[in-house]
């Protein structure tokens, strides 16, 4: 097997972003699906033959092992995909789009308006969003510092945003990927937080992952209740049948801490009385 370039590889990473990036506007499944379970799939659909699918994906995966070490953008990558000890989630990916996408709103708008008017076709949505990505990395120093304060400014804590503002700001050559990184470590932190609270008050419990409609009330009755709708509208996108009960609905916890994050949603020292009720 003839190992990929590294010009070859990172053009295939990209293009993996790009495809789970239009892929994840149509579809909240695909939004949350793990980024290994969506490549192994696309692969298949892409190639055909599974033979043939998993021969390129093969060749892929030794790319990455290769060029991990080294290369930080193929590190994230691999982050993302689980092959490494660190293990970033398809909710933490989404967030680097959303920043990606943030960035060429604030020094490029008219390129998401050009790529959103073109993307007519699955295919072309896919070439968009990679177009897209890839323009992303582009953004100066100043441009990120303005559009991650725009992102995250109140939702980090402020020690945690001085530190973000005081490593994009350091002296020497930007590298995006050691950027991303960072704000990912951020955001997970940021999220851990919240899910600490929720431990604390007793409302989950440690190591719990999920929860039913009945234990999902309880975690929104912790939060400030200007969101009672959006609540609603979270648990229908959301929620999953249980696997073993047909009526049972299930909502990951990962993204209801999203959504509070966010939203920047306030936790409350006690419970607040709001009505959601739904037809679930």
């Amino acid at each position: 097997m003839v190992p990929m370039t590294l010009r070859q590889l990172v053009k295939a990473v990209h293009a993996v972003y790009g495809e789970k990036l239009a892929s994840g506007k149509e579809s909240v499944s695909a939004r949350v699906e793990p980024l290994s379970d969506f490549i192994y799939d696309s692969y298949i659909n892409k190639y055909g033959l599974l033979n043939v699918a998993e021969r390129k994906l093969k060749e892929l995966l030794l790319a990455v092992a290769l060029n991990r070490s080294r290369v930080h953008e193929v590190e994230l990558f691999a982050r993302f995909m689980g092959l490494s000890h660190i293990l970033y989630t398809a909710d933490d990916l989404y967030f680097v789009f959303c920043l990606a996408q943030q960035l060429l709103l604030t020094y490029s708008p008219c390129t998401i308006r050009h790529h959103n008017r073109v993307a007519s076709t699955a295919y072309v949505k896919q070439k968009a969003a990679t177009a897209a990505f890839e323009l992303a990395r582009q953004a100066t120093r100043e441009e990120l510092l303005e559009t991650v304060e725009g992102m995250l400014s109140g939702k980090l804590s402020p020690e945690a945003m001085a530190d973000v503002k005081a490593r994009i700001g350091e002296a020497g050559k930007i590298d995006i990927d050691v950027i991303y990184t960072m704000l990912v470590e951020k955001y997970r932190e940021a999220k851990e937080n919240i899910r600490l609270q929720l431990i604390k008050q007793k409302v989950i419990q440690e190591g719990q992952d999920r929860c039913d409609y009945h234990e999902y009330t309880k975690i929104v009755s912790r939060f400030e209740p200007k969101e009672g709708e959006n609540w609603v509208r979270l648990f229908d996108k959301y929620a999953t049948l249980c696997a073993d009960e047909e009526t049972r609905k299930l909502i990951s916890l990962e993204a209801v801490v999203s959504h509070v994050f966010r939203n920047g949603i306030a936790l409350q020292a006690k419970p607040q009385l709001k009505s959601i009720s739904t037809n679930m």
